[in-house]
């Protein structure tokens, strides 16, 4: 039996929903969450009339609005936990579900109780929406066409508030009170049911542990911060008691929510994860938006105070001056999208923080016989301020995140929107409280009408003032970098790839593509680099090209990915991934990268027996040059591969398995034996793992006890610059299973255990917490963005028993090699029976060099080095850096000959030949 797995959505697989889909559920959503969101503004006006039928003072009616924006403060931050732990369809049923039951109990509420409780659960479900929609375009819009459904989800969060009283009035104007729930149910309730039958699941759930008490200290914390913000425009008739207590309690539990928060999410179980603020980009457009949401909502709770108190406009004319601005940010947001997808959040955000403090400024002159056009004209304007800078702010905090923090990072936006609209509320109404107080003299019309304005004015001013450091955050905004994980467009047609660097004459041939390996050290000499969608558009290409070869994720430090022709990018195909539980394999597309991959597999209730460093590479990559991770019982990634399905020279399909005779010659295959397309990989019951780092280590010590060391956990690196010591190492020790953590020493032959890193954007968890497999036998987070171009890299493998003889004599030629070394990493391999692997019958120790970007320099030093370790057979890493010709490798792999037989058979035209297989291999 297999099941298919959903991978990440980048991966485009089978189950990605159609274009036409994505449409339909972002429409249904948004649709959706504007109703909901509606309903946070809509009491407002109606509180008069409330207070008259139900008989209830202004301080009770108020707690219909304060009722809802607590409960809002108190789920959303437990929408992350939702969104992961529950599938899109099930979380919309729930959400429009709450929403739909809350307006019916309004509808039908006989007195302020129940119509109190309709509106906690309307808000129940209002704060599992936003979210949700958040998410969900996350996971389906690529980054590049975000800024048009992002200008889309602006008009729902900020023109469903803006227009809120002016439709309430509308309502009030010509029907009771009850009909503002009226005329919302049957739209939520066709929402409802068009949402069961239409939304299709586009998450993965994980089971991800609810931590009860990180519950508690939500409530008390968001709901307090927000109720005591409430709280402070009454202060004036209650006193400050109640304000600041709700506050000091709110600070006190936020506290110690955060600190919780960063200790769960060490094993992945935060009820909201705060690593979004990790990530580059995210937290000063959230600092910015939060700057914005104060201006909205302190002007749309000022300015109808204004127009009533001190202009004299009625209810209903208030709301009908507000309508145009609010109509005109629903029009521009749109537009606004668009053209961030084209230029980048900047030329947006800076005048439209601009434009929003130049009317903040001009508000703040506004006295009682201001016209009222002028007022008109002041909210348009900060209208069209606040579309260029809600859009690009939304877009550019969220599309830097992973995947795996969508949610999170959507629960953290809407509870910062939450604490921000409450903070300008209280800010701006307590300004003019204070204003109003200080320039009251005397007890008329008039005199309260000045008193009024006056406060206006000082709020007005101390929010020009606030809306400076906005202009300040919105330089530093940039438009995101495309993380691991993120959806990339359809693939339509078979297109070429753009050029990434000059064009230039290699080897006497033009590079027409002009594309650079991940270093920028190697210009491959291809004419054209293609990146075919699906496996019969590359089967399309071989079949017309007499020359062609496979390019992977280009981390490689040599020419291997080379060749004349054409070169294939395959990360474009589908990864469509299955995993068959009974035989314990997944197969995925080839261009699939292992930190794309491996949450699914997890997901899955399985895991992979190694990674790389780095989970960036791509699998097909990786296995055809025998990359690794680390471990004296470990095999190369290649060793996983049960199985290669290849488009051979008339692009046709074959496979390749492990009950093939050749199949150890075959499987590390550097590309000569055709383009691989799927691999097929071992699987084993999903783990976990925690990783220590010790050190220093004097040199003695450490190669006097190489294999020893190298035992002490499951996968064991190590880093030297060839001085007088070992500076560390990092012990990556697996957890029994049904064990919650596994015992370690506290010192390593005479090294203490150090205290270690939580991990961050730069690597994985140092500190000995345990997390998933996937998240810490890399050295690099799956969700952080790789540097480019700073390094070059060699790699050379020598019997383990030779480990010590080996680094010794490197170590003759440190003052060469220390001007051009960044680090030496120290690794250790198990053997294989693979024909080209530099494991091949026996334990082996990596020595891999990161090299500081001196490429000509680094290739004059490597036949000296490369000598030192000649006596030790030492092996070169196909994908990197090496002097050794031909006849140096035909000593070194007593199989190349069988080797060449094997690709003769499969290529007899040569169409997958390449310079450097002529090179090595005599192929």
């Amino acid at each position: 039996m297999t099941q298919a797995v959903d991978s990440a959505p980048r991966t485009g697989s089978v189950s990605k929903p159609t274009a036409a889909e994505t449409r339909l559920v972002i429409g249904l959503l948004l649709v959706s969450a504007f109703v909901v969101i509606l309903n946070e503004t809509i009491m407002g006006v109606a509180l008069p009339r409330l207070m008259d039928d139900l008989d209830i003072s202004a301080a009770t009616g108020q707690w219909l609005t304060t009722g809802f924006l607590l409960t809002m403060a108190v789920v959303i931050p437990i929408t992350g936990f939702l969104l992961q732990r529950f599938n899109t369809r099930p979380v919309f049923v729930w959400a429009m579900g709450l929403f739909s039951a809350g307006t019916l109990i309004a509808l039908l509420a006989p007195g302020f109780t129940l119509l109190l409780v309709g509106r906690i659960v309307q808000a129940s479900g209002t704060a599992i929406m936003m979210p949700l929609l958040m998410t969900t375009v996350l996971t389906l819009v690529d980054p590049a066409h975000r800024g048009r459904i992002m200008g889309n989800i602006s008009i729902v969060i900020s023109v469903a508030p803006a227009i809120g009283p002016t439709i309430s009035g509308l309502i009030l104007n010509a029907f009771s009170w009850r009909w503002l729930f009226g005329f919302v149910l049957p739209i939520a309730i066709a929402a409802l049911i068009l949402g069961m039958v239409k939304v299709r699941n586009v998450s993965t759930p994980r089971r991800a542990p609810l931590d009860v008490f990180s519950v508690i200290l939500s409530a008390f914390a968001f709901g307090g911060i927000v109720y005591g913000l409430s709280s402070i425009g009454e202060a004036g008739t209650t006193g400050l008691f109640v304000p600041v207590t709700a506050l000091v309690v709110g600070a006190v539990a936020l506290a110690v929510f955060i600190l919780r928060q960063t200790r769960l999410q060490r094993t992945d179980s935060a009820l909201l994860d705060l690593r979004t603020f990790q990530t580059r980009g995210f937290t000063v457009p959230i600092v910015a938006m939060a700057l914005s949401f104060m201006a909205m909502f302190g002007t749309l709770i000022l300015l109808p105070i204004y127009l009533e108190r001190v202009l004299g406009l009625e209810v209903l004319n208030v709301g009908l001056l507000l309508l145009p601005g609010g109509l005109l940010m629903g029009l521009l947001s749109p537009i606004v999208g668009r053209i961030y997808d084209r230029r980048g959040p900047r030329v947006l955000l800076i005048p439209g923080s601009i434009i929003v403090s130049a009317v903040l400024w001009a508000l703040s002159t506004v006295g009682v016989d201001t016209s009222v056009w002028f007022v008109l004209g002041a909210h348009v304007v900060l209208s069209i301020g606040l579309a260029l800078t809600f859009t690009p702010l939304f877009t550019a905090a969220l599309g830097g995140l992973p995947p795996k923090l969508y949610s999170h990072g959507s629960a953290v936006l809407g509870t910062a929107q939450q604490l921000a609209g409450a903070a300008g509320t209280a800010l701006f109404v307590t300004l003019l409280t204070i204003g109003a107080a200080t320039a009251a003299t005397g007890a008329g019309a008039d005199a309260v009408a000045a008193a009024t304005a006056s406060g206006v004015k000082t709020a007005f001013l101390v929010g020009a003032v606030i809306s400076l450091f906005g202009i300040l955050a919105s330089v530093f905004v940039t438009r995101p970098a495309v993380p691991e994980g993120a959806p990339t467009p359809p693939a339509r047609a078979l297109t070429a790839v753009p050029p990434t660097g000059p064009r230039g004459i290699v080897g006497g041939m033009r590079s027409t593509a002009s594309e650079l390996n991940w270093s920028g050290t190697v210009t491959y000499t291809a004419e054209q680099v293609l990146r075919p969608g699906s496996i019969d558009e590359a089967a399309e290409v071989v079949a017309r090209s007499p020359r062609v070869h496979g390019l992977g994720t280009r981390h490689s430090f040599n020419d291997a990915a080379d060749a004349p022709g054409v070169l294939l990018d395959l990360t474009a195909i589908p990864t469509d991934l299955v995993v068959d539980p009974d035989q314990r394999t997944a197969t995925l597309g080839a261009g699939t990268r292992y930190g794309v991959v491996a949450p699914d597999i997890e997901r899955a209730g399985f895991a992979l027996h190694n990674l790389g460093s780095l989970p960036h590479i791509s699998v097909g990559g990786a296995v055809a040059t025998g990359t690794h991770g680390s471990g004296t019982t470990l095999g190369s990634l290649t060793t996983a591969v049960r199985s290669l399905e290849l488009l051979g020279p008339d692009g046709t399909l074959r496979t390749v398995d492990r009950t093939d005779p050749a199949f150890p010659g075959t499987a590390l295959h550097l590309g000569l034996f055709g383009i691989v397309t799927r691999v097929t990989l071992d699987l084993e019951p999903t783990y976990r793992m925690r990783q220590d780092s010790y050190g220093p280590f004097p040199w003695s010590t450490f190669t006097d006890h190489v294999a020893a060391v190298h035992a002490a956990g499951y996968s064991v690196c190590a880093y030297t610059v060839f001085g007088d010591e070992i500076s560390e190492a990092l012990v990556k020790s697996r957890v029994p299973d049904g064990a919650d953590d596994v015992a370690v020493p506290d010192d390593l032959f005479g090294a203490p255990r150090l205290p270690g890193s939580p991990g961050d954007g730069h690597h994985t968890a140092r500190d000995g917490s345990v997390g998933p497999w996937w998240d810490r036998l890399p050295h690099f987070p799956i969700e952080s963005v790789p540097s480019h171009g700073s390094e070059v890299q060699s790699e050379h493998f020598v019997p383990l028993r030779h480990a010590a003889a080996a680094l010794e004599a490197l170590r003759g030629l440190a003052d060469r090699i220390q001007p051009h070394l960044h680090v030496c990493e120290l690794r250790t391999m198990a053997a294989d029976d693979l024909w080209l692997s530099p494991t091949q019958g026996e334990d082996v120790l990596c020595i891999a060099f990161t090299w500081q970007k001196h490429p000509e320099a680094v290739a004059a030093l490597l036949p000296d080095l490369e000598a030192r370790l000649a006596p030790f057979d030492g092996r070169p890493h196909w994908g990197k850096m090496s002097s050794l010709d031909g006849d140096a490798i035909a000593e070194l792999y007593p199989r190349v000959a069988d080797v060449r037989a094997l690709i003769a058979r499969a290529d007899p035209d040569r169409t997958f030949a390449s310079a450097f297989g002529e090179r090595v291999l005599r192929a």
